[in-house]
């Protein structure tokens, strides 16, 4: 089930915007039975998450939803300047979601998240869950400065410790689903 810890903003919710090919799709494993594909293989197809809210500008996890059974990354852009790369995220299926989790920095009030992937397709996207807390980043310096964190995933493990955070893969046992993208 859902953590209390953290809100759930669904990928399909009409409140986000889908640009280029970027479309809803069936998914019967997925939150809300629903999921975005398309994202990436061209600038223009993109996912953006427009009413991100947080009480306090500070550091926070983001957890990615996401189903792919190829290895793939996806690009984060908050609020159109702080950029973040996810890498070698795959689920095992485009039927069977997983979890991958990274620290973003987040300004009080509204923020928007774009998920994006220029030069090859990003992973079909189920939802994303903003801890309801500020948490610790051990490498907010480097990142104030404007550098770009690359954080990885191995989807050998269940968790790989990288700078500046932990990024995770939790493993859903669900199959069958009715939409896949390549």
């Amino acid at each position: 089930g859902d953590s209390p810890d953290y809100v759930y903003y669904e990928a399909e919710s009409k409140q986000n915007l889908l640009t280029g090919n970027a479309v809803v799709a069936g998914a019967t494993f997925c939150s809300g039975a629903q999921k975005v594909g398309y994202v990436g293989l061209g600038a223009a197809n993109r996912l953006t998450f427009q009413k991100v809210g947080v009480s306090e500008a500070g550091w926070y996890e983001l957890r990615l939803f996401y189903c792919t059974e190829q290895t793939r990354k996806v690009n984060v852009q908050v609020n159109g300047k702080d950029e973040y790369t996810i890498e070698q995220l795959n689920s095992g299926s485009f039927y069977k979601p997983a979890m991958a989790s990274i620290k973003i920095k987040l300004n009080e009030g509204v923020n928007t998240i774009c998920f994006y992937n220029n030069s090859a397709y990003a992973p079909d996207i189920d939802r994303i869950a903003i801890s309801k807390n500020i948490v610790k980043n051990n490498d907010s310096a480097s990142n104030d400065e404007g550098k770009k964190p690359v954080q990885n995933v191995s989807e050998k493990t269940t968790q790989t410790k990288v700078m500046p955070s932990k990024v995770s893969i939790v493993k859903n046992t669900a199959s069958n689903q009715n939409a896949v993208y390549l």
